[in-house]
This record gives structure tokens, C-alpha cells and sequence, in this order.
């Protein structure tokens, strides 16, 4: 094959690589277009640092004690035996008055309602009897009433229930559990009743309680065990109301910031959250000397959220997968192209080769112009 031959054939062969690339180029276009669906959350730094402010602004206010008094103010207006006098004070007692509710002092027969607590025993007829029947009024709602969740015979639908009927026994449990989180010591996170257990001495005991008092015993304040419980293991209105504020400015920030950005959006709840949560934890850790301050609304929204991260993330990746299968056999098939384009093309073994081949042209290139110059 001559020289001529060859640049011909390399330069037709170059033609059908050039449009076929360009046939390639618009298919692997076509496929790289659907990662515009497919976006790293926003990295605006507005994005961190206004999550923090607004998990920390929502945590000192939950964390005050003015917030709290006015409150507890709330919870002793709901749960007055005497008339409402004022507007205010009829609109709250409609909402969470619970007076003579059976779940928090109970009538064991006697005409005498007392605190008492979930233990029961079992007489020597058959029949049940309470024990130890005067339970520790500075802890009632752990022992007695206050767990929805409850096995035993102090279920708060059960007792209601019993007490007023079904349908305004269910709404009482409502208005009672509701207006117990206005408190100062708040209504007992849900499930507290399992961790009950009976003492050496018989009496009722709870390891929630007990870790409360082991954890204000290390603690460098004068917190007692039970204020400890109550700050560790209740859920509050100031809880509620302040991790409500924070998903509102949440809301807000990403309506502004990233209203088509789910992955941003989220991400910037979950900062929020956390940012309220340890927050808090560390305010109460820094009044009472080593004493978390918890708030299990927050606690909650932020596993949910970290849990929607996590499930965003992982919808990227899985659309990353597929457009990266579907551009594997387009590379490979180019890759062929580009191979089988050059396989009848001239190829020396060695650098010397293409110097003769070059010499070779040389030569008929002075031999085409002897050609021509001759008379």
C-alpha cells in the first residue's frame, strides 16, 4: 500500500470516527442531561449557620424560667377545684381542666382519694389489693395513671373511661395528659411504666427515677433526684411549643432558600433540631452542674429528620447508579469504535519504522517533483 493510498484511507477513516463520535457525543449527551435532576444539597452557608441560630434560640427559650412559671401558671389554673373567674381562665379550663381525675389520686373504696401507685398483690381469697398505697406524691405521674402505654390496671384510657364513659373519657385523657405538660414537672415520657420493679423491701421502684437520682448525686448542683426525672425524662409544653417554633423557621428559610431543594431543605431542619436539643442538654448541664436538660419533641423531630436525609441521600445515589449503568455500555461501545477505526491503518513495532516510512516519502516526493521538472 503506497503512501498516497494510506493518507487516503486514514482520512476516510478519520471522516466516519468524526461523525460517528459526534453520533456518540449527542447519546451520552441525552443521558448526561439527567443529572440536572440530581443535586448536591445548597452549600450556602446561610444553610449552617441560621439552623444553629434557630435550634439555639428555641432552646433558651425553653430552657427559661419565666416561660416555664408562666406555664406551670397554666397547669394550676387547669387543674383548680374553684370556679373560673376570668375569660382566660374559663378558655383553659376547657381546654386541659382534669380536677378529681382518677389518674391522679385514686378512691380505693375508702371515700379518701390518695396517690398510689401500679403494684398489686394478690390475697390469700383471690382478690386484688393495692400496695404500697401511698406512693410518692412527688412523683404521682410515674407511678400511677400517666402511661398510655401501660399493661396494668392504671391505663389512663381504662381509668377515664371507667370514670366518664368512653367518648368523654378518651377526650379527658386528652385534656388531662395535655395540661399535665404545662406543669413544672411535666407528664413523664411515654413507656415509663416498664421500667418499674419492686424493691427489696417490697416497695415500688423505677430505674428511670433511679438514674435521675444517681445523675444529680454526681452532679455538682443541689438538684434533687426528682427534679432531675423531671428534666430528663418528662415531655413539656415549652418543648412542644419551642420545637414547633423552630420547624416554622425552618419553613421559612427554606420557602426563601431552597424551595426546589429537598436535600438542602432537610438538612436544614435536622441542624435546627439537633442544634435545640444539645442546645438544651447543655444549658441544663451548665445550671445544675452536670444535669442534661431534655427535650423529647426535639429528640424526635431530629431522628426524623436525620432518618429524611438519609433517605434523600440515598435516592441521589440510587439515580447516580443508574445513569452511571446506562453510560458504561455507551463508553464501551465507543471505546470498540474508536479501535476498530484504526485497525487497517499501517503500525511499525518500532520508532524506526515510521522513520523509513517517512524517508519513503520523502523520496517520492522528490521523484514526483523530478517528474514534473523534466522538459
Amino acid at each position: 500500500m503506497d503512501i498516497t493510498t494510506c493518507c487516503d484511507l486514514s482520512l476516510r477513516q478519520l471522516d466516519g470516527l468524526s461523525n460517528g463520535l459526534n453520533e456518540e457525543v449527542h447519546s451520552i449527551g441525552r443521558v448526561l442531561s439527567e443529572l440536572g435532576n440530581v443535586q448536591a444539597p445548597a452549600n450556602h452557608p446561610a444553610n449552617f449557620v441560621l439552623p444553629v441560630l434557630y435550634g439555639g434560640l428555641s432552646a433558651s427559650i425553653a430552657a427559661s424560667d419565666t416561660v416555664n412559671k408562666f406555664l406551670n401558671e397554666i397547669h394550676k389554673t387547669a387543674s383548680k377545684t374553684t370556679e373560673p373567674k376570668t375569660v382566660f381562665e374559663k378558655m383553659i379550663r376547657f381546654l386541659f381542666g382534669h380536677s378529681g381525675d382518677n389518674i391522679d389520686k385514686f378512691d380505693l373504696g375508702d371515700g379518701d382519694p390518695r396517690f398510689i401507685n401500679r403494684m398489686k398483690i394478690v390475697s390469700d381469697d383471690g382478690s386484688w389489693e393495692w400496695a404500697g398505697q401511698n406512693a410518692e406524691g412527688l412523683a404521682h405521674r410515674l407511678f400511677w395513671g400517666h402511661d398510655i402505654f401501660s399493661m396494668s390496671g392504671d391505663n389512663p384510657f381504662a381509668l377515664l373511661c371507667d370514670q366518664y364513659g368512653l367518648l368523654k373519657g378518651i377526650v379527658q385523657v386528652f385534656r388531662h395528659l395535655l395540661g399535665d405538660t404545662f406543669s413544672k414537672a411535666g407528664l413523664p415520657i411515654p413507656f415509663h411504666s416498664y421500667f418499674d420493679y419492686i424493691k427489696d423491701g417490697g416497695r415500688m421502684g423505677n430505674r428511670l427515677l433511679d438514674f435521675a437520682k444517681s445523675t444529680a448525686a454526681d452532679a455538682s448542683g443541689d438538684l434533687t433526684g426528682y427534679d432531675a426525672f423531671n428534666q430528663m425524662f418528662t415531655v413539656r409544653a415549652a418543648d412542644i411549643g419551642t420545637t414547633a417554633l423552630t420547624s416554622a423557621a425552618c419553613g421559612v428559610h427554606n420557602m426563601i432558600m431552597n424551595r426546589n431543594d429537598e436535600a438542602a431543605a432537610t438538612q436544614v431542619r435536622a441542624i435546627a433540631y439537633s442544634s435545640q436539643f444539645f442546645g438544651k442538654a447543655a444549658i441544663g448541664a451548665i445550671q445544675t452542674g452536670g444535669v442534661p436538660f431534655i427535650s423529647w419533641p426535639t429528640a424526635l423531630m431530629a431522628v426524623k429528620e436525620i432518618f429524611n436525609l438519609y433517605r434523600v441521600s440515598y435516592k441521589e445515589i440510587a439515580t447516580l447508579e443508574r445513569i452511571t449503568s446506562s453510560l458504561a455500555p455507551e463508553t464501551d461501545r465507543l471505546e470498540a469504535m474508536v479501535f476498530a477505526s484504526g485497525a487497517s491503518l499501517v503500525s511499525h513495532p518500532d520508532a524506526f519504522g515510521y522513520i523509513r516510512e517517512l524517508r519513503q516519502i520523502e523520496s517520492r516526493m522528490d521523484t514526483m517533483v523530478d517528474f514534473f521538472e523534466e522538459p
